[in-house]
């Protein structure tokens, strides 16, 4: 098997949790109801009969909770703000935003020392570009509980967002002061230097924050920038690199907020399961995320994404018949299921169960022409089984659909060399030099060729 094949990396496509769509805030109190003047009426809740049973359950559960508190003339303040304040997170959990935004307010217009309305109401204005009320909503929450570092870099990200440099600066400051590991604080603290163009700065605030998380596409990023800016473009190109193969492992820097937390603790239903297997995926506990694939398949037999990264995780931890398993149902469920059938063609290949393995391959060209990752494979695989001319043919596909694609310049130029194309293997590295002059393995590829003295 060649070393091109070999190399192939295939990554999970993982698909988040997706926010439902914003409905109506219409519904009203029964009259005569204390607390109603000055406060948001009650919203209309969304429609049960397109949500999965338990969701639906919860909703009715907290929508009647409010509207038995507002009916009682002695109900305490304080319960009748939590009423309101937890169905508005509920709301909230499920990307339900402008009635989020109104039963948080009157949470926090019924109980103004609760640090929970306070937080929650700060995310959700940001998530709504509402910076001004966001502010002064995580001011709040920072003033009410001084050791909030979540509120502190909340509001510092919303001050970078607006490009209030100094006003980033010192509320990430805050941050650090309080938790002067704060992976978030310390990035953020070099994305200001860098806006100040204080690239030395930034380097050893962005160095600490990639101690704290390695593997973070945003920090990657951040290095590659600094690194160009210093003058070291190796080094920045590697850094780039990385940060685009993170996309599939952790994007963003993972902060820790409680109330955010508890958030995703309130999610049931099919997506919320698949929202709970991508979190354990990236703390690192497979069989956690293997359970929640699978109570996520159970409310929804058909998320074809789901079953495609529960088979993907069973085969990664050892699992591989299980894992084919769900490829063969999901491509029961979905034939042209582009990810199932590049996955298959690699396991096929890797059996030397070489018919089925092409079938598979060019299946998900034919499906996608436009996926890269198929076109690598295809060309990968031709290489494989001797058919060196038109395994570059698929590899000048893939470069086409994507310049920057280096595996596609290795597996062209090793095909041309292959086929006793030597010059025209030059020009492609060349070529590839010219898009990627950071790639180490185009220039050692490159020094291979050199006629030998």
């Amino acid at each position: 098997m060649t070393h091109s094949f070999r190399s192939l990396v295939l990554r999970s496509l993982i698909v988040p949790f997706a926010a439902g769509i914003v409905t109506a805030c219409s519904g009203e109190l029964p009259e005569g109801t204390l607390h109603a003047n000055g406060l948001a009426p009650l919203p209309d809740p969304p429609d049960l009969e397109l949500l999965d049973e338990p969701v639906s359950v919860q909703f009715r559960i907290r929508d009647e909770r409010v509207r038995q508190l507002t009916a009682t003339f002695d109900t305490p303040v304080d319960d009748l703000a939590t009423a309101w304040g937890e169905l508005g997170m509920l709301y909230m959990a499920y990307g339900y935003w402008e009635p989020a935004a109104a039963c948080l307010g009157n949470a926090r217009a019924l109980d103004t020392q609760d640090v929970r309305w306070a937080h929650l109401a700060g995310l959700l204005y940001r998530r709504l570009g509402d910076f001004s009320d966001s502010d002064q909503a995580f001011a709040a929450a920072a003033t009410l509980d001084r050791r909030n570092v979540a509120a502190l870099v909340w509001l510092a990200e919303n001050a970078l967002d607006r490009a209030d440099f100094n006003a980033a600066d010192g509320a990430f400051v805050r941050a650090l002061a309080v938790d002067n590991k704060n992976t978030r604080a310390l990035l953020g603290r070099g994305r200001v230097a860098i806006e100040r163009s204080h690239y030395d700065a930034a380097l050893e605030f962005v160095l600490q924050a990639q101690q704290q998380q390695p593997l973070a596409a945003e920090i990657q990023h951040a290095l590659g920038l600094i690194y160009r800016e210093l003058g070291n473009l190796e080094q920045a190109q590697a850094h780039f690199w990385e940060a685009r193969r993170s996309r599939t492992a952790q994007d963003s820097v993972v902060m820790a907020d409680a109330y955010a937390e508890e958030l995703e603790t309130l999610r049931q239903g099919s997506k919320a399961h698949d929202y709970r297997a991508l979190k354990a995926i990236l703390s690192g506990d497979a069989d956690t995320a293997i359970a929640e694939y699978r109570l996520a398949l159970d409310a929804d037999p058909e998320a074809y994404d789901v079953r495609y990264n529960l088979g993907l995780i069973l085969i990664q931890t050892g699992h591989r018949d299980a894992g084919l398993e769900e490829f063969s149902t999901l491509l029961e469920q979905d034939p042209n299921h582009v990810p199932t059938l590049i996955r298959l063609g690699y396991e096929r290949t890797m059996d030397q169960k070489l018919p089925e393995a092409e079938s598979y391959i060019r299946h998900a060209v034919a499906a996608d022409p436009g996926n890269v990752q198929a076109q690598l494979l295809l060309g990968d695989f031709l290489e494989h089984t001797g058919r060196h001319n038109d395994a570059i043919l698929a590899y000048q596909a893939a470069r086409t659909l994507d310049p920057e694609q280096e595996p596609a310049y290795i597996g062209e130029a090793i095909s041309l060399m292959r086929a006793d194309k030597v010059g025209q293997a030059r020009q492609v590295i060349d070529t590839g030099l010219t898009v990627l002059p950071g790639s180490q393995s185009l220039r050692e590829l490159r020094q291979n060729l050199e006629p030998r003295q």
